[in-house]
């Protein structure tokens, strides 16, 4: 009852925020227009009312509402670097899963921002139950309360109501490490995999869980064939997803491609990430590639990693420094802030770990954060 009552009550009062106070921040009309992509058109700018469940597709919502409503283009022109504003081949860019989601609630619906709507909700109602489900096994049901009220009020947790596949890997991931928690390896096998066509930089989670059901091997835990069944289990997604873009494309591996007409990774990802923390100062405050909002989410995320490595299951723990990282092996700090709502173990320690008066001044700050994220959210500044 719990979870539900604190659910209802945040995601009024946030939709209720958005829907009245929208206007504090001005539409940026030149953002929308010039800088991102809009498969369905946002009312404002032809001059009519706000739209609630329209402005909660906006960046990438967009692009899944588009796979959604009209699914991937077959055999598209090679997507080349420039062409970023056409929304065609590098539809392959965004992974498959969280749209078919939407294209599922949408079949009954027959409106796609509905059913992403709906979708959205449905699957942050879950996140907070299994949250409640797995935290109150690890520790209690009043540190699951903390754990979900510090969740929702992460001021970067308005991706969790937008149309984005931030929501669905949360919910995947907090299933994957209760199931190494419990050592339920085909369960973990399961949601690894899920995991792996949800998101392209969930796939390092794949190597990490293949090296557990391997140590386990080396401990005489597992048998030969488990371990295949296992791993067959893990990688069947993402070789259906290559499958899929063989068929359709004639390249298995067209994400890649997409990914590189978007933009062109640093040479060395990881040393451009390190050389960002040392050049924060000097950095904007929010910007599309480096910015100093990034670099200050990347240092607490380190922080907290290494504060709470006794508190968190230690396979948990590993899983989390896994996705949390990973980003920043193959890319530059773009995102790293919306990345970061997917990492529930670290507000499980928050909520273990901080005081009481230390836990109340952070849920205030949470709120204000969130309070002023979503209105420039929702108006299309860059928030991530």
């Amino acid at each position: 009852m719990y979870p539900l009552v604190l659910f209802l009550s945040l995601n009024i009062f946030f939709f209720s925020w958005v829907n009245v106070f929208h206007s504090a921040v001005p539409f940026n009309r030149y953002e929308y227009l010039y800088n991102a992509n809009h498969y369905i058109q946002d009312p404002r700018i032809a001059g009519k009312n706000f739209s609630l469940v329209n402005a909660l597709g906006q960046y990438d919502g967009q692009w899944y509402l588009k796979i959604a409503d009209k699914g991937y283009p077959d055999h598209p022109s090679s997507p080349l670097q420039g062409k970023e504003k056409t929304m065609n081949g590098l539809l392959y860019n965004f992974f498959p899963l969280y749209p078919i989601c939407i294209a599922v609630v949408n079949f009954f619906i027959r409106n796609v921002q509905l059913s992403a709507f709906i979708l959205g909700n449905f699957i942050l109602l879950s996140c907070v139950y299994s949250i409640y489900f797995v935290v109150s096994q690890w520790f209690s049901k009043q540190v699951a309360i903390k754990t979900i009220l510090l969740l929702l009020l992460f001021p970067f947790s308005v991706f969790l109501r937008g149309y984005y596949a931030e929501g669905l890997r949360l919910l995947l991931f907090i299933w994957f490490c209760y199931g190494l928690a419990q050592k339920n390896y085909f369960f973990a096998a399961i949601t690894v995999g899920l995991l792996g066509v949800t998101s392209g930089i969930s796939l390092l989670l794949l190597p990490f869980y293949y090296g557990l059901l391997w140590f386990y091997r080396k401990r005489k835990k597992l048998s030969l064939r488990k371990i295949f069944l296992y791993a067959g289990v893990a990688i069947l997604p993402f070789f259906l997803w290559i499958l899929f873009c063989y068929i359709h494309t004639g390249n298995p591996f067209i994400f890649v491609e997409t990914r590189d007409a978007w933009y062109r990774p640093p040479f060395f990802p990881l040393l451009y990430n390190i050389e960002l923390i040392f050049r924060y100062p000097w950095l904007p405050t929010i910007a599309l590639y480096g910015s100093k909002l990034d670099v200050m989410c990347i240092v607490v995320t380190l922080c907290i990693t290494y504060l709470s490595k006794n508190v968190l299951p230690k396979v948990v723990w590993l899983a989390t420094i896994v996705l949390a990282f990973s980003p920043l092996l193959v890319q530059d700090s773009i995102s790293f802030a919306r990345f970061i709502t997917v990492l529930f173990p670290f507000f499980v320690y928050l909520a273990v770990s901080l005081k009481k008066n230390y836990y109340i001044i952070l849920v205030g700050f949470f709120t204000v954060g969130l309070l002023f994220s979503s209105l420039y959210f929702i108006n299309w500044y860059w928030i991530e």
